[in-house]
């Protein structure tokens, strides 16, 4: 256990319990809650020390950052677990085994409705720049890739949701160890 050391508060005079390592950071008095900074090193070793039962130890604004880290942290991971969920589901639901005999079919029937020299236009086109170009994409097809495409982005969320918990659990660990 960390030597305790009585300082007196500036605003109060009342004893604050503080360790060595407190020296130097915003400290909040127990008895009036006014904000002080704790002082120096040698000033708080200068300090009578604390018996067991005087130890009355400070909220420290530190704890309040660790707080809001971990309220933060919840939030993110609420948001974007949900969020990121939700649209993965929904994603899954436009992702389907395409059905080649269907895409053949659309392919066909747009073929069949052009001239022969459309049909040549668009041959060269794809021979030419390599683009199929949209009459050649099904709507099936379409609808397979925009359930890709957000199924990635529910990815993201998840991720963001990881760092939610992450953040949260440093908040935590913040909060523990600033009041030891």
């Amino acid at each position: 256990m960390k030597l305790r050391y009585l300082f007196p508060c500036p605003h109060c005079n009342a004893d604050v319990s503080l360790t060595t390592t407190q020296a130097g950071q915003s400290i909040q008095c127990g008895s009036c809650q006014a904000f002080f900074e704790a002082p120096k090193l040698q000033q708080i070793k200068a300090c009578p020390l604390a018996e067991p039962n005087q130890i009355k130890t400070p909220s420290h604004v530190e704890s309040h950052a660790g707080r809001a880290t971990i309220v933060a942290g919840l939030i993110l991971l609420i948001i974007g677990g949900t969020a990121g969920g939700a649209l993965y589901f929904y994603a899954n639901s436009m992702i389907f085994e395409l059905d080649l005999e269907e895409s053949m079919e659309f392919i066909t029937d747009k073929v069949a409705g052009l001239s022969d020299a459309e049909v040549y236009r668009e041959w060269y086109l794809v021979e030419n720049d390599g683009d199929l170009g949209e009459w050649i994409e099904t709507p099936v097809m379409r609808y397979r890739a925009q359930g890709l495409i957000l199924r990635n982005i529910a990815y993201g969320l998840f991720v963001i949701g990881l760092l939610g918990l992450i953040t949260a659990l440093i908040g935590l660990y913040y909060t523990k160890t600033s009041k030891s």
